[in-house]
């Protein structure tokens, strides 16, 4: 969340980043499990959630889980 923003605007919370998750993909994710894969209480999201958060941020879904470097996401 920190990363993924535009220069000029301030990393999204995890409220106005699960708003905007569900509103761009129609997958209803909540505050609360963002919080929880971003801590560490959860570490195995849902293949759904997974995906819209991947779609959301433009990214394959493969960059947020393969540790190697994905070749198609630019640094």
């Amino acid at each position: 969340f920190e990363v993924m923003h535009k220069p000029s605007d301030s990393p999204l919370s995890n409220a106005a980043a699960a708003a905007a998750i569900t509103r761009h993909t129609g997958v209803s994710i909540s505050p609360a499990y963002l919080w929880q894969l971003r801590s560490g209480v959860k570490s195995n999201p849902t293949v759904a959630h997974l995906r819209a958060i991947a779609d959301f941020f433009g990214v394959p879904a493969s960059y947020l889980i393969d540790r190697d470097i994905d070749p198609k996401v630019e640094a």
